[in-house]
């Protein structure tokens, strides 16, 4: 089964940077949290035995920004 995700260029591109650690520095709206999440779903498409994890400062911006965002890009992959 081939997963299709939405993705512009830059996206692309990191995705499929093989780099371990690497950094989307990009403007308000661009997709940063998108493009995390798409991490976080490839990652698990490509290793389903090991752990993924976002982080971020505070829990009420894991459960405002994360939470849907992750849910719609995961319907997004399949």
């Amino acid at each position: 089964m081939a997963i299709a995700p939405t993705l512009n260029i830059p996206q692309a591109k990191f995705l499929a940077m093989q780099y371990k650690f690497k950094a989307y520095v990009a403007g308000f709206g661009s997709g940063k949290t998108w493009v995390g999440c798409g991490g976080i779903c490839k990652g698990m498409w490509e290793h389903p035995k090991i752990n993924q994890g976002y982080f971020a400062p505070t829990y009420p911006q894991i459960r405002d920004i994360f939470y849907p965002t992750v849910e719609e890009v995961a319907h997004d992959w399949g």
